[in-house]
């Protein structure tokens, strides 16, 4: 998944009617969101560990997922993919205010 979907499956689970209710939610500006909808922009790392919170999944998933979307350097792009994958293939852990409770 990408930065947009995931933000899209967490607008959906959190039941948000419009981006400004999603942009009150997450702490972010209502044009920070058009722009991370769009993809005109890449989440930072607080914003993608509150959206894996919402989604209740590994938050390395979605910050390394947004680290290889804004890195510009290719190597280091790849690196950024390989580490959201092998979040996304290990085993699942439950979280509970961002905290990890195993």
């Amino acid at each position: 998944m990408n930065t947009t979907e995931y933000l899209a499956a967490a607008k959906q689970r959190i039941g948000a009617e419009n981006s400004a209710e999603m942009a009150t939610r997450l702490g972010v500006t209502r044009a920070a969101m058009s722009r991370y909808e769009s993809g005109e922009r890449v989440m930072d790392d607080y914003t993608a560990a509150r959206i894996a919170e919402i989604l209740e999944i590994d938050p390395l998933r979605v910050i390394a997922q947004a680290n290889a979307e804004r890195e510009k350097d290719e190597k280091r792009a790849a690196y950024w993919s390989s580490i959201a994958h092998a979040a996304m293939t290990a085993p699942s852990r439950a979280y509970a205010n961002g905290v990890c409770i195993m």
